[in-house]
């Protein structure tokens, strides 16, 4: 306990002493002591601190919801399908524009491809497609 006393003589303001026999890398010195020292904060100015604090949070959540994806759901705004029969001489872009008079008829055809997984060569008279209405 003798080292433990001068030591604390010697530097008051430590909260916590460790003596431990095994010095560093194992070799065995008698009496080494280890201090850990209490940190205290202080807030020095408090609304730049609720500030720091505020950034923080908003960039914490940013960043969870462009990990998780949080509420995303994505939609192509369409509310619903017409089920349409190909005649001989109808082609999608004349179904699009029957369909969605003021809507892009260029994306309303991808939009009949995607749904129904067909290309323009796949289409035939008689078959049955899904055309969304906008």
């Amino acid at each position: 306990m003798h080292i433990e006393q001068a030591f604390r003589e010697y530097c008051p303001s430590l909260q916590y002493i460790i003596i431990d026999e095994t010095g560093f890398n194992g070799y065995k010195q008698e009496g080494q002591v280890t201090a850990m020292r209490r940190h205290h904060y202080r807030v020095v100015n408090p609304v730049r601190f609720f500030i720091f604090i505020l950034i923080s949070v908003m960039i914490m959540v940013f960043a969870a919801y462009g990990i998780f994806r949080i509420g995303s759901a994505e939609a192509t705004g369409t509310d619903s399908y017409a089920e349409v029969v190909i005649d001989e001489n109808d082609t999608l872009w004349d179904l699009a524009s029957h369909y969605n008079p003021d809507g892009n008829i260029r994306d309303i055809v991808h939009e009949i491809y995607d749904v129904n997984g067909i290309s323009a060569d796949d289409i035939q008279p008689g078959m049955k497609i899904l055309v969304p209405i906008h």
